[in-house]
């Protein structure tokens, strides 16, 4: 049946345009194949002959689900539709074309469902300790972050075709290595890494070594799936508290508290409070890492405006600990303990947008100085000028 526009206006009947042959200029006219493909798209006609003009090309596809117009579509102008058909080359709508069809997605799912089973134990234990441990409650970042990573490149999932690769199994099996070596030795870092090292060998044996450079940001950020040993935690987190703490008693003295320092911890009122209890900076320099990580690889900056985004998250993590720090010894020396304890935990959740903003205006600061900070220029810079 032919399709009738809203409002009474004129029917709409459509026609498939193949790559060949000579194209009628009739309103009626339909279109044939002479010896090529439909390029799966749609012409509409609008037409006062009703079912007159509709035919379908030789290459026999089929009609299927109409997408975006690509095209206006006033009157005596075509509009150019999508098909989904399949037969006769038409143009499909999904990366099949691109070899990400269902059968090798379908592998790819067992594959790496089979090194998830199989290092069950250390992935199980990776999350529980996210859970339950404040200092690594980062991990429970990584996945949304990978996802968001790779949707943003999803553009190249049709320049980059899957390939099987061997390179998968040697992976699976260093991640297996790692594993047993590192459970006879009792080295929890490794223990956990084999098992992150035997998932992207899984995958990789699936789409092949170079999909996964392309998406290598979301590769590379897997590493913090595993939990910082306490070791490597107590040398950031001594340096970092001490600093904070020095930083907020010259802000507190500029306010005209007068506070004493020991090491990292103030003593304000005759009350001590020690930093590492009121504002613990680790809490916050992973997740802020993962959150400058995301931001730096998903705009397109340049490389040295993203290394220098990396190296600036600590200070951004200082300053962040230092406004939630100063009124939350306030409330410690001078108001009750149970409100500073409120206050501190609703703040922690503050912070972390805050700093955001933080790196987002060093690269606002870096484009108003005219400090070259895009890999290429984007259409509203051109538009916008220097300002």
């Amino acid at each position: 049946m032919p399709q009738r526009r809203p409002h009474g206006r004129e029917p709409v009947v459509a026609f498939r345009l193949c790559r060949r042959g000579p194209v009628s200029r009739g309103v009626g006219a339909f279109l044939r194949d002479r010896g090529g493909r439909c390029d799966g798209r749609v012409r509409s006609h609008h037409s006062r002959l009703g079912r007159a003009g509709g035919r379908v090309c030789r290459a026999g596809c089929r009609r299927g689900s109409i997408g975006r117009l690509s095209r206006g579509t006033r009157r005596g102008r075509p509009a150019y539709r999508r098909c989904s058909g399949r037969r006769g080359g038409c143009g499909v709508t999904s990366l099949g074309r691109y070899g990400w069809d269902r059968w090798r997605l379908a592998v790819l799912g067992v594959l790496a469902t089979l090194a998830v089973v199989a290092g069950w134990i250390q992935w199980a234990d990776i999350f529980t300790i996210a859970w339950r441990d404040e200092e690594a409650s980062h991990i429970l970042l990584i996945p949304p972050i990978i996802i968001w990573l790779v949707w943003v490149r999803r553009v190249r999932f049709r320049r980059v075709r899957p390939r099987y690769s061997w390179s998968g199994p040697v992976i699976i099996a260093g991640g297996w290595a790692l594993t047993m070596l590192s459970y006879r030795t009792a080295f929890q870092a490794g223990w956990h890494g084999g098992a992150v090292l035997m998932l992207i060998g899984a995958i990789a044996s699936v789409v092949g070594v170079r999909v996964l450079a392309n998406f290598a940001p979301a590769v590379a950020v897997s590493a913090l799936f595993i939990p910082i040993p306490g070791s490597i935690r107590l040398l950031i987190a001594g340096p970092l508290q001490n600093a904070t703490a020095r930083v907020t008693r010259l802000v507190l003295e500029s306010l005209g508290y007068w506070v004493e320092r020991s090491g990292n911890m103030l003593i304000i009122n005759d009350r001590d409070v020690a930093v590492h209890e009121a504002c613990n900076g680790m809490r916050m320099v992973f997740a802020l890492l993962l959150v400058s990580y995301a931001f730096a690889f998903t705009v397109p900056l340049r490389n040295s405006v993203r290394l220098l985004i990396l190296v600036l998250s600590p200070i951004a993590a200082i300053l962040c600990n230092v406004f939630r720090l100063t009124p939350t010894v306030i409330l410690y020396g001078y108001a009750d303990e149970s409100l500073a304890d409120a206050f501190h935990a609703a703040a922690g959740w503050a912070m972390l947008p805050l700093a955001f903003f933080i790196l987002l205006g060093i690269t606002r600061v870096l484009r108003w100085a005219l400090v070259p900070t895009y890999r290429f220029t984007l259409a509203y810079q051109m538009s916008g000028g220097a300002r």
